[in-house]
């Protein structure tokens, strides 16, 4: 926002990217950041760069900042293609920075219970510790997310720079263009490609370091090289593809040969994190810590992404904690807006602006019942996705497809680009190919041919999901998943065209909507809880239009739609008849009745804070 002149101003210039250009922090204006909640953010920040004085002895360089978000309508169907209707929110992630002369990465918590400090390998390669839950793990998804991005990128361009100085030097010798015989080559030599492939001792991919190589580190000694089994499972290796040139690159600080591996030789970084999104509330708080790490290294590196590169990879760094995260979170967190919900889109990530009524509000409330998608996700979130990815795979079936093509579904939204002249009524089509009850495990064998170990071999979370379900002896609700993502899509489009409309009614219509939405998460997702439920059905009794779970669920928050009018005595009521209740009953603490409730606008999306020459906070 442009300055104002309130009582407090931080000194700090907030750098807020353009959506379609480099993040570049050298090329943006500068802009005074002011507060709505100015005393306390004004003590939070003046803590926080204390904290960093105290465990690094001197104050940080600069801050990055990334908001949790509250999800309007869209629950569960961002990882299968469809568009979500998200807003960021003032509950944020703040991640203070400074650089450190050893070679590796040192992570401390204003909140120091429950988030012990340490410190975290510079190698980015170095695989993360998803069995140890700790909180450390998001930041090192963050940091090695950042580096695999960049690497790759850096390659591609390489890649195609010789590309395009083999096609200037055949077209100036009268040759035919590399690329057109680089494709002859290619198809002349697929068969024996495939054959090759299939050996045991088969080369790995062009970009994979090699076994032997090593990376310098700490003013140029030699540490020790990492397999390429050590590169994450969920990477995409097309991009990884070794340079044929020198270069020095500006980054990473070193001379790249085919030889060598591009991993940094540089300082090591600092950061002490201070989180305001309630952990497992359902709002985000992974994705804004992911997000907030992803931009604190990416200005400590010097690095420029789009703010669409930064949603894409974001969204795989969460992969290697183990939750199979569909992209909302965080490109919200990045792509966030003053005073605007936004439409996201998926593959490529775009996101559109949608304002929303003028007289209405959202109200947050959680349960204080921890929602967290990485512990226990293999009964809960990563279940879901595999149930998805296998009605995708069940519905290609039924629709005729031949069976290679429909083994590579991945989504219903994919499914639902190949119904043909039923495009437009997905739930017709499921309800004629797919049978209500649970598909057992043997049943589903059949239907594919293989067991499911045998056919995701490759994908640990899924595995993992398929391990409870033999556990527990669940079954795979195909038809009930398949019929609420494709349901919730439909409302995210109707609630896009209500947030425009002029009609009287459109504020009933929008809870309605919500609603209607939380009925499907609880009775055809099965991800709600008690308490959910009960804050649901209290919200709807003291007047909201309409409400829903928000988030994974199996916990966290609510978002109630209410009248402006009615806010404040809306809260309060909510206040005693859950809150003080539990409290009463000694089932819930008064510490963690901190940010439990409250009403929010959109807020703007992730950005980089820089201090003039001494960091300080004046008052005005």
């Amino acid at each position: 926002p442009p300055p104002h002149t309130h009582t407090h101003t931080h000194t700090a210039e907030c750098l807020s990217p353009p959506s379609r250009t480099d993040w570049n922090g050298a090329a943006l204006s500068e802009q005074t950041l002011d507060f709505s909640e100015l005393d306390e953010q004004t003590v939070r920040y003046e803590k926080l760069i204390s904290e960093y004085k105290r465990v690094y002895g001197r104050a940080p360089e600069f801050i990055a900042r990334a908001p949790g978000r509250v999800n309007l309508i869209g629950e569960h169907i961002d990882y299968e293609g469809y568009s979500v209707l998200p807003m960021a929110i003032s509950l944020d992630t703040l991640v203070a920075v400074g650089t450190r002369d050893e070679a590796s990465l040192h992570v401390s918590n204003v909140d120091h219970e429950g988030h012990a400090a340490g410190t975290l390998p510079i190698d980015p390669r170095e695989p993360v510790d998803v069995d140890s839950h700790s909180w450390r793990n998001y930041v090192h998804a963050a940091y090695k997310g950042v580096f695999l991005h960049y690497w790759r990128r850096q390659q591609k361009q390489r890649q195609e720079k010789q590309q395009e100085k083999e096609q200037a030097a055949g077209a100036g010798a009268g040759e035919e263009p590399p690329a057109k015989k680089a494709k002859a080559d290619d198809e002349a030599s697929a068969p024996a490609a495939a054959a090759a492939a299939t050996e045991p001792n088969a080369n790995p991919g062009a970009g994979d370091p090699a076994p032997n190589a090593s990376m310098e580190v700490d003013g140029g000694a030699a540490a020790p090289a990492v397999s390429p089994a050590a590169a994450p499972a969920n990477g995409d290796n097309d991009d990884d593809v070794a340079p044929n040139e020198n270069c020095d690159d500006p980054v990473l600080n070193v001379a790249c040969t085919p030889e060598e591996v591009e991993w940094p030789s540089q300082k090591g970084i600092n950061m002490v994190v201070d989180g305001r999104v309630p952990q497992g509330s359902g709002l985000s708080s992974s994705s804004a810590l992911v997000c907030a790490v992803s931009l604190a290294v990416m200005h400590a590196k010097g690095m420029s992404f789009t703010k669409e590169e930064i949603a894409e990879f974001a969204r795989e760094c969460e992969k290697y904690v183990g939750t199979m995260s569909g992209g909302m979170d965080q490109a919200i967190s990045i792509m966030g807006e003053r005073g605007f919900a936004k439409l996201i889109d998926f593959n490529p990530v775009k996101a559109f602006s949608v304002p929303l009524p003028i007289g209405g509000t959202f109200v947050i409330a959680n349960t204080i019942v921890q929602s967290l998608k990485a512990v226990g996700g293999e009964g809960k979130y990563n279940l879901r996705v595999l149930e998805c990815t296998l009605a995708s795979i069940v519905l290609g079936l039924s629709l005729g497809l031949p069976k290679e093509l429909a083994l590579e579904l991945k989504t219903l939204k994919e499914v639902q680009e190949l119904m043909g002249e039923k495009k437009e009524s997905p739930v017709e089509v499921l309800q004629e190919k797919l049978h209500t009850e649970e598909y057992s495990k043997q049943e589903l064998e059949g239907i594919l041919g293989m067991p499911l170990e045998g056919f995701f071999e490759d994908q640990p979370e899924f595995l993992r999901a398929v391990a409870f379900c033999d556990r527990t002896g669940q079954g795979y609700g195909l038809y009930n998943r398949a019929l609420h993502v494709y349901s919730e899509a439909d409302r995210v489009s109707t609630m896009c065209k209500l947030c425009s409309d002029e009609s009287k009614d459109k504020f009933e219509r929008i809870g309605r909507v919500m609603t209607a939405s939380h009925r499907s998460c609880k009775t055809l997702y099965n991800c709600s809880s008690p308490e959910l439920d009960e804050l649901v059905q209290l919200a709807i009794s003291n007047g909201a239009y309409g409400a829903r779970l928000t988030g994974a669920g199996w916990g966290g928050c609510v978002v109630a739609y209410v009248s402006e009018n009615i806010k404040n005595k809306f809260v309060e009521e909510i206040y005693r008849a859950y809150y003080k209740k539990k409290l009463d009953e000694k089932l819930i603490e008064r510490e963690q009745l901190k940010n439990c409730i409250f009403p929010s606008k959109p807020t703007a999306g992730a950005c980089i804070v820089l201090f003039p020459a001494e960091p300080r906070l004046v008052s005005k």
